[in-house]
């Protein structure tokens, strides 16, 4: 075996990530973790720019790196190894969290191009399994595989329970998918059910692992935010609101993306779940009327 065969086959048995990329920031290689956690498979990014439409990098604050100062760009032009917490985009148009470290390639005293490492937030895991547990069980909407409204009204019941017992702090956020009935009318409802799930995942891999997300009706879903400020609570669901709205996936040569509408509110010690989700409702129709693409709190 070659040595190149060698370290190649090394890499592509890798957990983690890894690509290539030369001096253009074209792809030169792309290992079995990079298809695993972006679904992206060699053939298809091999000798493309990492830019053109694939991994997109976005950062906590809805910035779109491709276009600016990304990880490879920052260890191509200042040589030195990079590391950043970013959203990679999905084939299936979601959102992930990743860790990315980037290197500088150097050949006889020159750069010739970067590497990039990125692996699974390790929080987003633990998400994940959670979810597994409630798969093949009543609780598991069979759309998305996320929590169903029986699992997430038990839930609410019993935190809203804990925060008159205990000085706990909940906060819910109710968000609606704008123009899915548009999408629907338009490509189907093959391609609206690919949204939701879309959007689902976006919600799940984007949230804190601690907390809940669930599908709450046909459209809309119900994230649950245990022992939180309303200062993180601005935070949590504004970075949600933009990783919505730069999801999306390829029809043909149409992207396919969605808005979503958010109401967010603290519970109150009086609260009951109904109180809280009429709350949490009105505020949501308060950020359609107003355009979408909205998270109003009260």
């Amino acid at each position: 075996m070659s040595d190149n065969n060698f370290y190649r086959e090394i890499l592509d048995n890798l957990y983690d990530g890894v690509y290539f990329v030369d001096l253009a920031r074209k792809i030169t290689y792309w290992n079995k973790g990079a298809e695993r956690l972006t679904g992206y498979q060699a053939g298809e990014v091999l000798g493309r720019c990492c830019s053109d439409n694939i991994l997109m990098h976005m950062d906590q604050q809805g910035t779109n790196l491709c276009v600016g100062r990304c990880p490879l760009m920052i260890a191509l032009s200042e040589n030195r190894v990079h590391e950043a917490e970013v959203y990679l985009h999905h084939k299936e148009g979601h959102r992930l969290p990743v860790c990315v470290r980037v290197a500088p390639l150097i050949k006889e005293g020159k750069i010739i191009g970067a590497v990039e490492i990125f692996s699974d937030n390790t929080s987003k895991i633990l998400a994940l399994e959670r979810i597994d547990e409630l798969k093949g069980a009543i609780y598991t909407d069979p759309l998305t595989g996320v929590a169903n409204r029986h699992f997430l009204e038990i839930y609410l019941a019993t935190h809203l329970r804990e925060l008159q017992d205990n000085d706990h702090s909940l906060a819910v956020a109710l968000m609606n998918i704008d123009q899915l009935d548009t999408v629907s009318g338009i490509h189907g409802d093959d391609v609206r059910d690919e949204v939701i799930q879309m959007v689902a995942k976006t919600l799940l891999y984007g949230s804190r692992s601690f907390d809940v997300v669930g599908r709450w009706d046909q459209d809309t879903f119900l994230l649950i935010m245990s022992n939180i400020t309303e200062e993180k609570v601005e935070i949590v669901t504004n970075r949600l609101r933009l990783l919505i709205k730069y999801s999306g996936f390829s029809r043909g040569n149409q992207i396919i993306g969605v808005t979503a509408s958010s109401g967010v509110t603290l519970a109150e010690a009086e609260d009951t779940e109904e109180t809280l989700m009429q709350r949490a409702d009105a505020l949501m129709r308060q950020s359609q009327k107003t355009g979408g693409d909205r998270v109003s709190m009260g």
